[in-house]
């Protein structure tokens, strides 16, 4: 076993480091960890909630590390670690500044190397832990040998060839603790009525008797005695899309809590490092509203929004009926006249979808037929309008070079990226690399929308966001009737996706809701305002073409589109709640955004098209029980006091398929307004 005689120590604001005695201590301010060396692996011995000083720590662990080498069936060999290292970084620019420790364990009889990092965020609730693994000298894996034997090593090696190697490893006694999984499903395009939910979350409440596995949530929490823990895998699993190596989550009863899934196999060992998926280990108050919000801390931290890429954008194929008018709108002609229909609704970019390239996959310049000056006239008309422009292209298919030389002709700010199938490391891996690449390239002056709207599996909801937002369904008026525009599946869906995440990175979608099938959608019974208003807490995203609003459509947009703009520098300060009831067409529901530091922020209400009852209490988030609060109509400018009743705000509205956009602040007194 190595020793470290000299303390390695690290300090960055309130996060801390300290690597002493064989004990590595990591804490933010908010979560301590601490882990001890084994001489076979680093092991975590207690996990610290600072703000209560609950512990969770369990003395009768019978692992040897927090993980399992990936060609391991059971417990590791001896190693030794080889190099402590403490320092700041944010990762070139892709996450917020946190202090890394990174940690260099050599396991010689295996022929395998590991690194161990782990990223605390200053003053936030939740650890970020990584492990890398490369092949050293010698090393030989024969994933073959199973099909050609029938031995116990090759029976072995079968196994092993199927992941679910253990990766990280919270040490949980259990007790009576009720056990919540969460996650999201993806594959919006066949998910888009009433009954399909995008977020699924179980509660088990009886006590933990004996091994109890996930296997297909984001996330795993336990929670007793007022107080929660939780590890979410940072992966590309959704519920129904398993990922590479998804794993599953265990609760061992004694034990403790295991993450499950490395995110490769050994036959794709190099002598390059290989990420594991990383996990969030998360601390929080039991309660509903602690823990969304110890998840949403989180993930602001991880993948950090800034006010550059919070733009409102539209896209050109959306209206489309047939295989040509899908790509002709994406035509110089259509762009134009976009362009302008943009501009003056408000829109500050213009996306061009597929189309703009021909009608195949085989070429990446503007095609002559509908580009025949290439780009010149529209960058000329996108300068001219002060409208910035987007691209769509096939993210696999599309070489580095060519969206580098589109982004120096361009200057194209957003990215969508269609048609990816990640169903290995390599092309997984070759992706985020490429888009890594472009973007140091553009000194991060580009972004990504990850489409995954498709079965295929693609990107997920918790990886490749420090590259971009997530383009998570097409929602278009005619047709095919599983993807019709329905605005009350497309605010439940935002507003499931608000409970965990920040759907600041979530590009939810407009339409011309006058446009929609009847037969499928009761969009054409909504106007365009409420259409429009119930993306706000999002980033809003036009999936049309915008020039097919007619007057009395634009007339209810453009308004909303600019006080949404005059106030979206303050609202991305604050952290986007889901109030009210679930959306399902007849309920009253909206968003909280809530800035934690002012005590002020801004709200979204709606009453869906069905809803019965003309008023509603809203619990809001953040605020004092009996808070005097100063409510402005950010459309009309009229402004009213009103007082909450147990943190609760009365709201009453005449018509259904109606909205309120507010921004409040909290006043000591509830003054009379001249």
């Amino acid at each position: 076993m190595t020793t470290i005689d000299i303390p390695v120590k690290y300090a960055l604001n309130q996060a801390t480091a300290c690597f002493e005695n064989q004990i590595l201590t990591v804490s933010t301010g908010q979560i301590t960890r601490c882990w001890r060396w084994t001489g076979k692996g680093l092991l975590t011995q207690s996990v610290t909630r600072l703000q209560s000083d609950y512990t969770w720590q369990n003395d009768s662990i019978p692992h040897d590390a927090d993980w399992q080498l990936p060609t391991c069936l059971l417990e590791n060999p001896d190693a030794s670690i080889l190099d402590v290292q403490m320092t700041s970084s944010d990762d070139e620019g892709f996450t917020s500044e946190h202090l890394r420790v990174s940690i260099l364990i050599d396991y010689p009889s295996a022929k395998l190397q590991a690194r161990f990092c782990v990223r605390a965020y200053p003053n936030t609730p939740g650890l970020h832990v990584q492990l890398a693994f490369r092949a050293c000298d010698g090393f030989q894996w024969d994933h073959t040998l199973h099909r050609r034997e029938n031995t116990d090593r090759s029976n072995e090696m079968a196994l092993l060839d199927r992941g679910y190697r253990r990766v990280d490893f919270l040490p949980i006694t259990f007790g009576n603790a009720q056990r919540r999984a969460w996650g999201f499903y993806n594959n919006l395009q066949n998910r888009n009525d009433t009954y399909t939910r995008l977020l699924k979350e179980h509660v088990t409440d009886k006590t933990l008797g004996s091994l109890e596995t996930c296997d297909w949530a984001n996330a795993m929490c336990v929670e007793t005695d007022s107080e929660g823990i939780a590890i979410l895998k940072e992966s590309h699993r959704c519920v129904n899309q398993p990922g590479i190596d998804g794993g599953l989550f265990s609760c061992r009863p004694g034990v403790g809590l295991e993450a499950v899934g490395l995110g490769f196999f050994p036959a794709d060992l190099s002598d390059t490092f290989i990420t594991a998926w990383a996990h969030w280990c998360l601390v929080y108050a039991d309660s509903d509203r602690d823990r969304q919000i110890a998840f949403k801390t989180f993930d602001r931290a991880r993948y950090p929004m800034s006010e550059q890429h919070a733009v409102i954008q539209a896209n050109t194929w959306g209206s489309s009926i047939g295989y040509l008018q899908h790509r002709e709108a994406a035509g110089q002609t259509n762009v134009l006249r976009e362009l302008e229909s943009c501009a003056d609704l408000g829109i500050d970019l213009l996306q061009i979808d597929d189309g703009w390239q021909g009608n195949s996959y085989d070429n990446w310049e503007p095609c002559p037929e509908r580009y025949p000056e290439g780009w010149i006239p529209v960058i000329k008309k996108a300068c001219d309008l002060g409208v910035k422009l987007g691209l769509w292209t096939a993210g696999e298919m599309i070489d580095l070079p060519y969206l580098q030389k589109s982004f120096d002709a361009v200057g194209f700010m957003w990215y969508k990226l269609d048609f990816m199938n990640c169903t290995n490391r390599k092309i997984l891996d070759g992706l985020l690399a490429k888009v890594r690449a472009f973007e140091l390239y553009s000194d991060h002056q580009t972004r990504v929308n990850w489409d995954t709207t498709e079965v295929n599996p693609r990107l997920g909801y918790f990886l490749g966001r420090e590259y971009g937002a997530i383009y998570y369904a097409n929602r278009k008026p005619m047709c095919p009737p599983n993807v019709v525009y329905r605005p009350h599946t497309v605010l439940r869906d935002l507003w499931e996706m608000a409970t965990y995440m920040d759907i600041r990175q979530i590009l939810g979608d407009v339409q011309d809701a006058r446009k929609t099938n009847p037969a499928f959608s009761n969009a054409n019974q909504y106007s365009a305002g409420y259409c429009t208003a119930i993306t706000l807490m999002s980033l809003p995203t036009f999936f049309m073409e915008t020039h097919t609003f007619d007057q009395a459509c634009r007339d209810q947009i453009r308004p909303i589109l600019k006080a949404y703009k005059q106030h979206r520098s303050d609202m991305l300060k604050g952290m986007v709640h889901p109030i009210g009831q679930t959306p399902d067409g007849s309920q009253m529901t909206g968003f909280q955004c809530h800035i934690t530091h002012c005590n002020c922020g801004y709200l979204t209400l709606f009453r869906e098209l069905d809803c019965q009852e003309s008023e509603a209490d809203f619990e809001l988030v953040g605020l004092p029980a009996d808070s005097n609060l100063k409510l402005t109509d950010l459309l009309t400018g009229q402004s009213h006091m009103t007082t909450l009743n147990n943190a609760k705000l009365h709201l009453h509205m005449d018509q259904p398929a109606d909205f309120r956009f507010y921004s409040y602040e909290f006043v000591q007194a509830c003054l009379d307004l001249l």
